[in-house]
């Protein structure tokens, strides 16, 4: 698929942030040729190296998810996460992940 998005960051308080996502979604399997997409979330950062945070984000091909995600900076430029994700309505679907993030 293809994606495309503008995301909007504001910092709240001293180790808080908030995002805000509107996007455009294509999927070559879908029936439509297309979907709006949208995202809210919030991150804390509590420790220097330790952050989690929490997001809503959906199409209109689906319910809403809400997601809460665990963020740890191993090394400067490396860090490992961990999301738990359930879907609000419809079919009630989860989703777990975890990724390693390399910057450079």
């Amino acid at each position: 698929g293809q994606d495309v998005a503008l995301v909007h960051t504001r910092p709240l308080g001293p180790r808080g942030s908030v995002h805000a996502n509107l996007g455009w979604s294509r999927d070559k399997e879908a029936e439509k040729s297309g979907s709006p997409t949208w995202a809210l979330a919030y991150e804390h950062k509590f420790l220097d190296r330790l952050e989690a945070g929490v997001e809503v984000f959906s199409d209109e091909r689906e319910p809403a998810f809400a997601a809460a995600v665990v963020r740890w900076t191993v090394i400067e430029n490396l860090a490992l996460d961990a999301a738990l994700a359930r879907q609000l309505g419809g079919a009630r679907g989860r989703a777990v992940g975890l990724g390693l993030k390399y910057a450079w």
